[in-house]
């Protein structure tokens, strides 16, 4: 009798320890996921943010009219000019009657 009370015993503690780890060490494991994700994507955040600046800027300083919305064409150039095309976007050419872009 006394080794299958051992067997028992050790068991019925590998079954604690194993319900220790289920209740403690997932949720830890997971918070570290978590965190490292969003430690991981922070710089391209930024990225984006300092992207959508740039084009923003962009629009402003070659809009000629400061009450026209964002023209498509000054987007688009400003755009190229962030992705590093090594112009600075220009204003749109006139348009002709009929002309459709977009």
């Amino acid at each position: 009798m006394p080794s299958h009370h051992a067997e028992y015993s050790q068991a019925n503690s590998m079954s604690k320890a194993r319900d220790l780890i289920n209740a403690h060490m997932y949720p830890v494991l997971a918070t570290f996921a978590v965190i490292y994700g969003a430690i991981q994507i922070a710089p391209i955040a930024q990225q984006a943010r300092n992207f959508n600046a740039c084009v923003q800027q962009g629009v402003e300083r070659n809009r000629k009219d400061p009450k026209d919305p964002n023209t498509p064409q000054l987007r688009a150039l400003s755009v190229a000019f962030c992705n590093g095309e090594g112009r600075a976007p220009r204003p749109p050419l006139p348009q002709v009657e009929g002309d459709e872009f977009f």
